[in-house]
């Protein structure tokens, strides 16, 4: 059987000032009664329940405050049957085993549809019905696959033959103007402004879709909760669990007037040793250590170690499997619990790893908001038990259902957010070989920001002037005649990448004023060797007709032969001045601007 009950008097064509004046009457306990004004008690009991303004919650929080958008994608996301607005309709979708989102399912369907062709992603009020409603396979949940469900459409719109799964006996539907409660159902979708109907049904609007109509769509669609409870009150607790930037807004109106934090997410990129950690450090130097946390991207780094998994822990009670929070989750749980404090994740080689993987559906928490809160959300039903559990490292066998969270109601249901008091900072070293490569749509999500090799800090003017070797070459002016010779090489051959090996100003570190003959041999020849000259080596080392390998190359000169190098510079004194006085040289340009 099919047990069906939807209201078909929402008022969609004033719904934004019925939402708003319900709520402001049931928080203040001022909805009239029937024998007061029947009409007005009737639309308020009636947009009370479906919008859940009753429970006097976050739903009615929001749309008393005229966030009613919010309150509606709520409401299409998270409706579904078995209905508890009357004993009786709960207890007939709960004897056909009926557990079905209708609005969210719609979305989906027509989502998968505009995948295969946009010019077949429509769904008639006909199909809605059968392939929804009367779905064995949907509606009660036996074989959940709405890809195949879409499929079927298709096919369906082909030779018009009904699939074995949708029900197709009339009397064992049990539904009195489903034509008008669907048809109610599709005016709220329109509601969104991301939905429009023509002769063919209701489709996905392709034209003039903004950026908050692409994030309402993707709450709609990765929306996979429901509510499992058995009492009305269940149920509107259920409703009531709004995304945390929404909960918070009470928050937010109480301490506008206060100083708020704003996130901050930047890939500091830059040849090698131009100084991109250090500059992280600076800009986070005061901040104590228990608001920081470091990582590093490497080939084997994945999502479960970025993340978290589900690794066997011994207790009192044998060998249990719990979820073990990663330093993503860590931190963003430091950050929830403490929203006036300022938190880093600092990503150090975040293309040495396979970001686009490590980060996974975390990838759309990235896009923040003005307020700095993510756009958008996602669904992690281990983050948000790690966020409820009191341990710091693992999740708990049986977190609490609800707990505060520094200022929010953290429940078993709420989606995850980076908050705006999480920043992450990322380097990125833009000459490493065998990188993975970063898209562009997650650069955009960033920041971007170039370390320019140059002589900086308190121990600039002890690393320029540090003597290579015991010789009279300083590190400055070999620095600067290696890379206006990578400079060259760029331009002639035609290859921008190039500039991208360049020598950075820390590349190696001076001790008490020099560069020892080891270090700059084990170190410098070797990269110059193997990477930034790799495929013209002769340019800078006397190779010519020699079978030279680079162990002859590095004990040649620790051994205090500098000719196997052929540089000028070694041989000629008159270079060094010219080096320094190059006008091409950064940090001689920052001196004369200063």
């Amino acid at each position: 059987m099919y047990h069906y009950n939807f209201t078909n008097d929402l008022r969609i064509t004033s719904l934004d000032e019925i939402l708003k004046e319900a709520s402001n009457a049931f928080l203040t306990d001022t909805v009239p009664s029937a024998s007061e004004d029947k009409s007005k008690n009737n639309n308020f009991m009636t947009v009370g329940f479906y919008f859940n303004l009753k429970a006097k919650g976050n739903c009615a929080k929001l749309a008393s405050k005229g966030n009613t958008r919010k309150v509606v994608l709520n409401f299409i996301k998270k409706f579904q049957f078995p209905n508890p607005r009357t004993s009786a309709d709960y207890e007939n979708s709960i004897n056909d085993k009926i557990l079905l989102a209708p609005m969210r399912d719609i979305v989906k369907i027509l989502h998968i549809l505009s995948l295969t062709d946009i010019k077949t992603a429509f769904l008639t009020k006909d199909e809605i019905e059968n392939f929804i409603f009367y779905n064995d396979d949907l509606a009660k949940r036996q074989n959940y696959n709405l890809l195949l469900t879409a499929n079927q459409i298709i096919q369906y719109r082909k030779d018009s033959n009904i699939p074995q799964n949708i029900n197709t006996v009339k009397n064992e539907h049990i539904w009195n103007h489903s034509e008008r409660q669907i048809r109610e159902m599709i005016k709220t979708l329109n509601y969104t402004g991301c939905f429009t109907e023509d002769d063919n049904g209701i489709k996905l609007k392709t034209k003039g879709i903004t950026r908050d109509n692409e994030a309402d769509l993707f709450e709609i669609i990765n929306c996979n909760s429901y509510w499992t409870g058995e009492t009305a009150e269940d149920y509107q607790k259920y409703m009531d669990e709004i995304s945390i930037m929404e909960e918070i807004m009470e928050i937010q109106e109480s301490t506008k007037n206060k100083n708020t934090l704003t996130s901050s997410q930047t890939i500091y990129y830059g040849v090698p040793g131009s100084g991109k950690s250090h500059k992280i450090n600076e800009i986070i130097k005061d901040i104590p250590d228990e608001q920081k946390m470091r990582v590093v991207f490497h080939p084997e780094y994945t999502n479960a170690d970025f993340v978290g998994q589900i690794l066997p822990v011994q207790d009192s009670e044998g060998i249990d499997y719990r979820f073990k929070a990663g330093p993503f989750s860590r931190i963003l749980k430091k950050a929830l619990k403490n929203p006036d404090k300022p938190y880093f994740l600092i990503i150090e080689e975040i293309n040495r790893g396979n970001a686009a993987a490590i980060f996974g559906d975390l990838f759309q928490l990235l896009d923040r908001k003005a307020d700095g809160w993510s756009s958008y959300s996602i669904d992690n039903l281990d983050i948000n038990a790690f966020i409820r559990s009191e341990d710091d490292r693992y999740s708990e066998k049986n977190p609490p259902s609800s707990k505060k969270i520094g200022e929010i109601d953290f429940t078993e249901n709420s989606s995850i957010r980076l908050p705006p008091n999480l920043s992450l900072y990322a380097t990125m070293n833009t000459s490493d070989q065998n990188v993975f490569t970063l898209d562009n749509a997650f650069q955009r999500r960033w920041d971007m920001k170039l370390i320019e090799n140059k002589f900086k800090g308190k121990d600039a003017e002890s690393q320029r002037n540090a003597k290579i070797g015991g010789s009279d070459v300083t590190w400055e002016a070999f620095q600067t005649h290696i890379n206006k010779k990578i400079g060259e090489m760029s331009s002639s051959m035609g290859m921008s990448s190039m500039e991208d090996k360049r020598l950075g100003c820390w590349f190696v570190k001076a001790e008490e004023g020099e560069i020892s003959k080891e270090t700059f041999a084990e170190k410098v020849l070797k990269y110059l060797w193997d990477d930034a000259f790799k495929f013209n080596r002769d340019e800078i080392f006397d190779i010519k007709d020699k079978a030279v390998s680079l162990e002859t190359i590095v004990q040649t000169f620790k051994n205090g032969d500098e000719a196997i190098c052929n540089w000028s510079i070694f041989k000629d004194t008159s270079f060094i001045s010219s080096a320094v006085q190059n006008p091409d040289s950064a940090s001689d340009r920052e001196e004369k601007q200063e």
